[in-house]
């Protein structure tokens, strides 16, 4: 007979009250709620209703990207792709004489 699995255990994705949010952000609830408008004006996550809180995830994100982690810019990757092989192989580079 096997014995009992253990229970897979994870840490929520959405924080549902201000007082987590704001611990989650090593504040209280009261300077989240101070704080919400200018956080919301730099791009902070808005409460997702149908969740019925915040996105952790995209919390993350958005610190990522204040930090410099995440580029903020959009970046064009089929030309980044072009570029990276233009530069590893001489792609488009040479001409043959076949390339007339």
């Amino acid at each position: 007979m096997t014995g009992k699995r253990p229970r897979i255990t994870r840490q929520p994705r959405v924080a549902q009250t201000d007082e987590t949010m704001g611990a989650y952000l090593d504040h209280s609830a009261s300077w989240l709620r101070l704080h919400m408008p200018r956080l919301i004006a730099a791009g902070f996550p808005k409460r997702d209703a149908l969740l019925d809180g915040w996105d952790l995830n995209a919390v993350d994100a958005w610190l990522d990207r204040r930090s410099g982690m995440i580029p903020t810019e959009r970046i064009d990757l089929k030309k980044a792709q072009t570029s990276e092989l233009e530069e590893a192989f001489g792609v488009g580079q040479i001409r043959h004489s076949l390339s007339a």
